[in-house]
């Protein structure tokens, strides 16, 4: 399972999980850091990436066309961090069990 992070969340993510997710990317490393959503989003669904991003546009963008690509949305609660996904109860441990 690939996670392909947005230009919100620190290119670091990648390095710090390729051994339990390797070939995630960040969008600065494969010439998206500036792209525009839609193109983002494009990659992600036309590569088999899982979205990680702030950016509430993605999660209404999946209202509107579903998936692929899943999304998960970074949030903060209660001083810990967690991923909010609220598209698909099937994805790695990383985005439920410690930031749930």
């Amino acid at each position: 399972m690939k996670l392909l992070f947005d230009q919100n969340l620190s290119h670091r993510l990648v390095k710090a999980l390729c051994h339990d997710y390797p070939g995630s990317e960040h969008v600065r490393n494969i010439g998206l850091g500036e792209a525009a959503d839609e193109a983002v989003w494009r990659y992600a669904a036309e590569n088999g990436f899982i979205l990680i991003s702030k950016d509430a546009d993605f999660h209404q963008r999946s209202f509107l066309f579903g998936h692929p690509p899943e999304i998960a949305q970074p949030r903060l609660s209660s001083g810990a961090s967690h991923f909010a996904v609220p598209m698909s109860p099937n994805l790695p441990p990383i985005l439920k069990g410690p930031f749930s």
